[in-house]
C-alpha cells in the first residue's frame, strides 16, 4: 500500500535528518525544451517467467537497497540488511557469484544496517558506500576492506549545515562517473527549504565540492505535498533524470546541472494535490496519484517508470500500479498493466518480482520489449 510504503520511507528519513547541508543558488531558468510522449501501438512485448535460486538465506527481490550502476547491467550488487552483507548477481547466468560480508566493528566496520543509505558497485575493487548516520561515504575492495572515505558531515557543515548526503532504498542514491562521486542532498525536515539544491557533487582527485543548481519545481515551493516531498533520482550514463512523485513529469539534467529537457505527461495523467490543511499526510499519499523513478532499459534504448493511482473498488479503496514504457527520447510511451513493481538491471529485461513461495527459490516475471 502506498501510503504504508511512503510512511516507512519518511520514517526512514527522519532518522538520517540530524547530520545535513545546504547552499542557496539562484534558480535555473529552465528553457522551453519539453517533450510530450504520445501513445505508441509501436512497442509490444513477450513475457515469461524464470526461476532465481536463493543460496544460503540471500534476499529475495526486490531489494530496498541495490546499485544502480546501469551501465554495467551483466553484474547486480543488492544489499542484504539483515545479514549486513552484499550479494552479487551474475546477471547473465542468474547466479550469484560472491556475497561481501561487511564488517560492523574495527578499522573496516560498518555498524549498522540502517545506516546505509545506498551502495555503488563501480567495480570489484571499488564498492562504494553512502551511510546516512553517521554521515559517511566509504570506498571498499573485493574484501570488504575500507581503503578510502570521506566525512561528509565534516565536509558539508559549514556552507551547508542541517544537510546530509544522503541515500533512500531505490528513490536516491549515490553514483560515481570519471572520478567523481554524486550524491542527493538531504536537508533536515525541521529546516526543510524548497529552494535549496537536490545535488551534490564532490570530485574524488581535487577534493572539491559542489552544489549542482537543481531545485524543486515551483509548484513543490508554493505547495505543501506531504509525504510526496522526495524525489526520485536517477543517474544513467552522463544524465540525471528526476521525478517528484506529485507530477507526472520527468525532469532531465547533465551532471553540470544544466537541464536538457521535460517529459510532460501532464495531458494524459493526472497529478496529485497539495495537502490540504488538517489533512493526514498518509490519507493523502495514498489517495493521490504518484510516480516514481525512471529506470533505463536495454541500455537506454527504451525507459520504464512505475505509477499509481488510486481507484474505487465495491468493497474499499485500493492502489493500483502500472508501468510507463517510453521509447529512447521520449517521444512515444506505453502503458504495461502489471499489479507490480518494476525493476530493470539496464540490460533487455524487464522483471517484476513474484513474492516466493519458498525461501531458496524466487519467481521473475521477465519482460522483453520488442517493435
Amino acid at each position: 500500500m502506498i501510503g504504508f510504503e511512503f510512511w516507512y520511507r519518511r520514517c526512514y528519513l527522519y532518522l538520517l535528518a540530524s547530520i545535513i547541508i545546504y547552499s542557496c543558488n539562484d534558480l535555473p531558468k529552465l528553457d522551453d525544451q519539453t517533450v510530450i510522449p504520445i501513445l505508441s501501438s509501436d512497442l509490444s512485448w513477450s513475457v515469461d517467467t524464470i526461476k532465481l535460486a536463493l543460496p544460503d538465506q540471500t534476499r529475495e527481490f526486490p531489494y530496498r537497497t541495490w546499485s544502480h550502476n546501469y551501465a554495467n547491467p551483466q553484474l547486480f550488487a543488492g544489499f542484504d540488511e539483515r545479514l549486513h552483507q552484499i550479494n552479487i548477481l551474475n546477471t547473465s547466468t542468474m547466479e550469484y557469484e560472491k556475497t561481501l560480508s561487511l564488517e560492523r566493528s574495527g578499522p573496516h566496520g560498518i555498524p549498522n544496517s540502517w545506516g546505509i543509505g545506498s551502495i555503488y558497485y563501480q567495480g570489484k575493487d571499488s564498492i562504494f558506500i553512502l551511510q546516512n548516520t553517521p554521515n559517511m561515504v566509504f570506498l571498499l575492495n573485493d574484501d570488504s576492506e575500507i581503503y578510502w572515505r570521506l566525512d561528509a558531515a565534516e565536509l558539508l557543515k559549514d556552507n551547508y549545515p542541517h544537510t546530509q548526503a544522503a541515500g533512500l532504498f531505490d528513490m536516491f542514491y549515490i553514483y560515481f562517473y570519471k572520478g567523481k562521486i554524486y550524491f542527493p542532498l538531504w536537508k533536515n525536515p525541521e529546516f526543510r527549504d524548497f529552494t535549496e539544491p537536490l545535488i551534490g557533487r564532490y570530485n574524488k582527485d581535487t577534493e572539491e565540492f559542489t552544489a549542482l543548481n537543481i531545485h524543486y519545481p515551483t509548484t513543490y515551493q508554493n505547495n505543501d505535498f506531504g509525504e510526496y516531498d522526495h524525489p526520485g533520482i536517477t543517474f544513467f550514463r552522463d544524465e540525471i533524470y528526476i521525478v517528484f512523485p506529485a507530477l507526472p513529469k520527468i525532469y532531465v539534467y547533465d551532471l553540470q546541472g544544466n537541464h536538457i529537457r521535460t517529459v510532460d505527461m501532464s495531458a494524459e495523467l493526472p497529478k496529485a494535490q497539495p495537502l490540504e490543511a488538517g489533512e493526514d499526510a498518509r490519507t493523502h499519499a495514498a489517495e493521490n496519484p504518484g510516480y516514481l523513478n525512471v529506470q533505463p532499459l536495454a541500455n537506454g534504448k527504451y525507459f520504464v517508470q512505475e505509477a499509481r493511482e488510486l481507484f474505487l473498488a465495491p468493497d474499499k479503496k485500493k492502489r493500483k500500479k502500472y508501468t510507463i514504457l517510453y521509447n529512447s527520447d521520449f517521444s512515444e510511451y506505453q502503458i504495461i498493466d502489471r499489479q507490480a513493481t518494476p525493476f530493470t538491471f539496464g540490460d533487455e529485461y524487464l522483471y517484476f518480482p513474484i513474492p516466493p513461495d519458498t525461501t531458496d527459490v524466487q519467481l521473475l516475471e521477465r519482460v522483453s520489449i520488442q517493435e
